[in-house]
């Protein structure tokens, strides 16, 4: 799959798994920083979608930049403008909400699959701490 073919699975996936949660989802008829819209029924929530199959160790790589169409220059996301980035990792077949403040202007994040042998637990990320239950906190 090319990543315009990436994008829209994970798409599909997560609408479906938020539909399946009891939210509704919208998707906003012109392209802008997020892509879908999620209501919980308490709020709603600018979401963008990413498709994580990218691996490092055993560490899934988030790049959090979107190319802007023809001037090759790329952007971060920002609270301004999100809400969440929900990540698809087919390796897991789970979806994982992580908040803005995670992420807020960071160019690309790094989850852990697995704790670090050493036992580190600074400045490390675990996956599982972000799987979606179908609560609007993530």
């Amino acid at each position: 799959m090319n990543t315009h073919q990436k994008g829209y699975v994970g798409e599909q996936i997560v609408k479906l798994r938020f539909v399946a949660g009891g939210w509704n989802v919208a998707k906003p008829e012109v392209e802008g920083r997020y892509d879908l819209i999620a209501d919980d029924g308490q709020k709603l929530w600018r979401v963008q979608v990413k498709y994580a199959d990218a691996f490092i160790g055993n560490a899934v790589h988030v790049d959090l930049r979107k190319q802007c169409r023809g001037n090759g220059v790329s952007k971060v996301y920002t609270q301004s403008e999100v809400d969440a980035v929900v990540l698809y990792v087919p390796k897991t077949d789970k979806v994982y909400w992580v908040p803005v403040a995670v992420f807020d202007g960071m160019a690309a994040l790094n989850f852990r699959l697995f704790g670090a042998k050493n036992n580190q637990k600074k400045r490390t990320r675990l996956l599982s701490d972000f799987e979606w239950v179908g609560s609007s906190t993530g």
